[in-house]
């Protein structure tokens, strides 16, 4: 008779256990479902049940960084995928589970959008250790000496990033922040817009393209191309600045103050 409860509690607890991994799997796809759909809030949720279900788990935690990043709520992102390392740190069998060349590469990202320069080469550093062909990492060096005003190895390492990934959309939109660097306005433009034609979803290029056609005062096309960004990222702040921006050289002073209030 305990043979048979033991037997009986055993089956119960693997059935919970079961259950447990589908729960966490199933939170983890409706955020990845809600993040496509652009419902950052809903989805957000879903990635931080996920993980009080399972915390020795990362992949919730990078999950909820990488949405994190998706809204420009870099420093949080950060944080968070410092605290996954931390679990893959203290749970060895984890780590063969993460591409952490990956991780290390959207952590440079977050360091260099904050400006943050000294935790870009450090993460890209990582990252090139964990994948010497990374481009994402090789495009992280490139505003690293961007950063510093050497613009010999910023273009080296841009380029490389490219030669590394020719589809690599990122590497021509660093190669045009080194241009705008640098004041070289319209190749700067003109690498952009090989970005955007590479990857029309990426925001960041028009973010790029609508500050450089501001800077022109060419407020159309700046309004043009920032519009076509916050279609593809519906709250980002920085788009909105520059909307402003632009609809303040159009003398448009009320949509203006519209677009920092959004």
């Amino acid at each position: 008779m305990k043979k048979l409860i033991l037997t009986a509690l055993l089956v119960a607890a693997s059935t919970m256990m079961m259950a447990q991994v589908e729960s966490f799997r199933d939170l983890i796809n409706k955020g990845i479902n809600a993040q496509e759909l652009n419902l950052y809030d809903r989805a957000e949720t879903y990635y931080r049940q996920a993980f009080q279900i399972a915390p020795d788990s990362a992949e919730a935690l990078f999950r909820l960084a990488m949405l994190q990043e998706s809204g420009e709520f870099y420093y949080s992102a950060l944080e968070n995928f410092h605290t996954g390392l931390l679990v893959i740190s203290s749970l060895e069998s984890s780590s063969g589970q993460i591409d952490l060349a990956t991780v290390y590469e959207h952590m440079a990202y977050c360091a260099a959008e904050v400006k943050d320069f000294d935790v870009v080469n450090k993460y890209a550093q990582l990252a090139i250790e964990s994948n010497p062909s990374s481009a994402s990492a090789m495009a992280s060096f490139a505003l690293f000496y961007n950063h510093q005003e050497n613009y010999m190895n910023a273009l080296s390492w841009a380029n490389k990033s490219i030669v590394a990934d020719p589809k690599y959309a990122r590497g021509y939109n660093v190669l045009g922040i080194i241009n705008y660097s640098k004041g070289n306005d319209a190749e700067a433009i003109k690498q952009f817009r090989k970005s955007m034609t590479l990857d029309p979803k990426n925001a960041d290029v028009y973010y790029n393209l609508g500050t450089m056609y501001c800077i022109r005062n060419n407020f159309e096309s700046a309004i043009q191309n920032v519009k076509k960004g916050l279609v593809q990222a519906p709250k980002s702040h920085k788009l909105y600045m520059v909307l402003a921006w632009a609809y303040r050289l159009k003398g448009e002073k009320l949509k203006s103050i519209q677009c920092y209030e959004t």
